[in-house]
């Protein structure tokens, strides 16, 4: 029974209607592990579809050897 502004976040522009099950204040982590996590996946599809580490390391801006890692920690 408080009274506050609903300016919601630049996930949502409001609180009450975020799409996150958890309010990205209450866990600071969660979003950029969503984000990380969505990065990774987009990057498996990249490979899978035959681009290589080299093309793919240059699109999202990561060193090759972070992407080998990634694709090693993929399930098959």
């Amino acid at each position: 029974f408080m009274s506050y502004r609903d300016e919601g976040c630049e996930v949502s522009p409001s609180c009450l209607r975020c799409p996150l099950p958890q309010c990205k204040y209450d866990d600071p982590g969660f979003l950029t592990r969503q984000r990380r996590e969505h990065r990774n996946m987009e990057m498996i599809k990249m490979l899978k579809q035959g681009a290589s580490v080299n093309q793919v390391a240059r699109e999202v801006g990561l060193a090759e050897r972070t992407v080998f890692t990634i694709r090693s920690q993929a399930v098959p």
